[in-house]
């Protein structure tokens, strides 16, 4: 569901319902008075147009999971089958992803050495665009943090942060497709899986090429 940034928290806990009430509208709860704060909360209620744009949505809503699973499944039992790109797993414990967006791992050495850029690029030329996600969370500019500005952060180094696994992954490996891919139907995730074959395996069949462009 769509509506702008922001997002829903769903619970059947009373009590952790009251809190994120009180985080989202200043530190209120329910039933207080308007001018008592109980948490230090920020004022992120939502507006009446994005409750509009949100409303119908909720007759879609289990249809577009359904698809998203769908799709995901697809996509996962197609590259399963494919050396070179490897689905991501579920986290242990959870019963089921939202499939925000679809996200799989690199394998360079099944290319020759041919980098995650080039073929991104040659992906991109079929038609489909993927790309390498987010960075490190600690080499953001929010995290280089300066002493004069932020003297009480003077002990807090996050930019010598270099998590070995981190950093592969986000810098190597990552391959991200947008979240529409996945609310496509069956012949546009058979383009995606297109794709991906016809890449793959002309980096494998004939890497020259590859290895010599230049982006």
């Amino acid at each position: 569901m769509s509506s702008g940034e922001g997002g829903a928290i769903i619970t059947n806990d009373e009590s952790f319902a009251d809190a994120c009430f009180s985080y989202h509208n200043c530190g209120r709860v329910r039933n207080g008075k308007w001018y008592e704060h109980h948490r230090l909360g920020s004022n992120l209620r939502m507006s009446a147009l994005n409750a509009a744009m949100l409303i119908p949505q909720l007759d879609t809503l289990v249809h577009d999971m359904n698809l998203r699973d769908k799709n995901r499944e697809s996509l996962d039992n197609f590259l399963n089958g494919l050396n070179g790109l490897t689905p991501m797993e579920m986290s242990d414990g959870a019963t089921r992803s939202a499939n925000h967006i679809y996200i799989c791992r690199y394998n360079e050495t099944e290319f020759s050495g041919i980098s995650r850029e080039t073929f991104f690029k040659a992906m991109q030329a079929e038609g489909v665009y993927t790309y390498k996600g987010y960075n490190p969370l600690y080499r953001e500019p929010l995290f280089i943090t300066n002493e004069e500005e932020y003297p009480w952060l003077k002990n807090r180094d996050y930019e010598s942060l270099n998590l070995a696994q981190t950093e592969i992954f986000a810098e190597k490996e990552a391959v991200w497709l947008k979240q529409n891919h996945l609310l496509g139907d069956k012949k546009d995730i058979q383009d995606v899986m297109d794709a991906f074959e016809k890449v793959t395996s002309a980096m494998k069949n004939d890497p020259k090429p590859f290895l010599e462009f230049k982006s």
